[in-house]
């Protein structure tokens, strides 16, 4: 009972997880935001270091904050298999 219950939040938060990867106001703020930060880096004065390190660091959180919920996603996809396979 136990495995079923977590394949069906494991299942539950995949399909949260895909639901925000295709909303289109999170994949407009994703893609703005990357822009934003990629412009900002070019345009920092060469003895800039802590301003660039910021903007990276931001950039990444991003792009960590996409993985996550991609991986998410597929964890909840991999368990709606095992679900289906499972004979209950």
């Amino acid at each position: 009972m136990d495995d079923e219950l977590k394949l069906a939040k494991e299942n539950d938060r995949g399909i949260r997880a895909e639901t925000l990867l295709k909303d289109d106001l999170i994949v407009e703020a994703f893609a703005t935001l990357k822009e934003n930060y990629q412009k900002e880096i070019f345009k920092t004065k060469l003895n800039d270091d802590e301003g660039r390190k910021h903007l990276w660091l931001s950039y990444n959180t991003i792009e960590k904050v996409e993985k996550h919920l991609q991986e998410v996603m597929l964890t909840g996809k991999l368990a709606n298999e095992q679900i289906n396979n499972k004979k209950f």
